[in-house]
């Protein structure tokens, strides 16, 4: 029941957000969570855009073990992005916008040429990021 109710929350809530937003293009709007089921499902339900399957195979091609960061270098790199690109242009047009302009530079500068240079594990994760956290804290 407690999952109900939170996926009820959440839903209230962002539905409140979309009704805030009305009138503004929301194109390059960016909801950021720690994947909370919840949360996920209500985001899902209030700003439908992509299906489930979608989101899986666009994460697989990205952190997947042949995906975007396994890259070995940057024509590499560059060739499974093109290939991703004209992916989403048949999924999604605004996610494809985002990708393009915001999370494939971000991708590459703080995962795929810190993976390449050996400045981070490739393994890395974010609950070895947050052990870390509580270690320095």
């Amino acid at each position: 029941m407690e999952n109900v109710l939170t996926k009820c929350t959440f839903s209230h809530f962002f539905h409140h957000v979309k009704i805030a937003l009305s009138g503004i293009p929301l194109t390059n709007l960016v909801i950021g969570s720690d994947d909370d089921k919840a949360m996920v499902i209500a985001i899902s339900i209030v700003m439908p855009e992509l299906t489930k399957q979608e989101r899986d195979e666009i994460i697989n091609d990205i952190f997947g073990q042949d995906g975007l960061i396994s890259a070995d270098d940057t024509i590499c790199y560059n060739d499974k992005c093109s290939t991703l690109e004209t992916k989403l242009s048949a999924i999604s047009t605004t996610f494809r916008n985002y990708f393009t302009t915001r999370l494939r530079p971000i991708l590459k500068k703080k995962v795929c040429d810190p993976v390449r240079e050996k400045v981070i594990e490739k393994e890395s994760t974010n609950n070895n990021s947050e052990r870390m956290n509580h270690v320095l804290k």
